[in-house]
């Protein structure tokens, strides 16, 4: 399976990518470092008090804005999926990966995106080696999760997360977590 987001965002996944929570759960976590502050529904949360100390923004003076501003859709807030099977998140810009023995581009077609599983291979026409395709070289432009915490009206390397917030979502997994950007 694969969807596509139309806005800019920075992804944290897990790395194993079977490893599924409800979102109910998984906000726990985030509330606790109050990273995710108040619910706006049922999927999407406002920055919490100290969502700042878990994600550092590049740059001298980025202009984010916490709440929408009168006629503005726009702003930066979190925002969590969970799929019943491996999923790839993919931006309208996300590059060919490249194969990770030969590193040569892999030229994938979006029907191999639609029925990811723990043991989905992709065969590179360069080298004839089969990899996951979470371990081609998306250059942070690709997620492979069931679960995926969003932060929306993030821009490439605009923003990174801290390691706060990743140890804290590995304690509460059991697994690694890893980011990329989608725009």
């Amino acid at each position: 399976m694969s969807a596509y987001l139309s806005t800019a965002s920075l992804l944290l996944y897990p790395q194993s990518p079977e490893w599924f929570a409800n979102k109910s759960d998984l906000v726990n976590p985030l509330r606790a470092l109050e990273f995710a502050g108040e619910a706006i529904d049922a999927t999407s949360y406002y920055a919490g008090e100290h969502f700042l100390a878990h994600i550092a923004f590049m740059g001298c003076a980025p202009s984010i804005r916490f709440v929408p501003a009168a006629g503005a859709e726009k702003f930066t807030h979190i925002r969590l999926h969970s799929y019943p099977a491996i999923t790839a998140l993919i931006g309208e810009h996300t590059p060919v990966p490249n194969c990770p023995q030969c590193k040569k581009a892999f030229a994938y077609d979006e029907t191999q995106l639609q029925n990811l599983s723990a043991a989905s291979l992709w065969t590179c026409a360069h080298c004839q080696q089969s990899f996951a395709p979470w371990q081609y070289h998306w250059r942070k432009n690709a997620g492979f999760a069931r679960v995926f915490i969003e932060i929306t009206n993030i821009y490439p390397k605009e923003a990174i997360p801290q390691e706060t917030l990743l140890d804290a979502l590995r304690q509460f997994s059991g697994t690694e977590w890893q980011y990329c950007y989608l725009f």
